[in-house]
């Protein structure tokens, strides 16, 4: 067995740590790139967000020029119902460059509206 001194084991654990953390740091720069590219090329907004318990809720997404009702929970989410965007922004002001979401309660009362069968009358 090669006789090592303790002064020769440190400075190689030492390049050897810093090799292991020069790779952690690169993989990190490179995977960290890949999700913002992904989301300028995507064109989701949410608009409106309601929990509904502990573990669900209620979200308004515009994808593109259309605005959609998700229903999401731990473990799915599903498209309740396709509005109109508009409908969901109100009315825009001319002097405010981004729109308002409307509020949690305008938002209930809107889907109440929608999804609550109405009785034969």
């Amino acid at each position: 067995m090669p006789d090592t001194s303790f002064v020769a084991l440190l400075l190689r654990l030492a390049v050897s740590l810093g090799v292991v953390l020069l790779l952690m740091w690169g993989a990190a720069r490179l995977l960290g790139r890949q999700p913002r590219r992904m989301s300028r090329a995507g064109n989701v907004e949410m608009l409106a967000r309601q929990a509904l318990g502990r573990r669900s809720s209620v979200a308004v997404l515009r994808v593109g020029s259309k605005a959609f009702v998700v229903g999401v929970t731990d473990t799915n989410v599903s498209v309740l119902a396709e509005v109109d965007p508009q409908e969901v922004l109100g009315p825009v002001e001319a002097s405010d460059p981004k729109p308002r979401a409307i509020t949690a309660t305008q938002l209930m009362d809107q889907l109440r509206e929608r999804t609550i069968r109405k009785r034969a009358q």
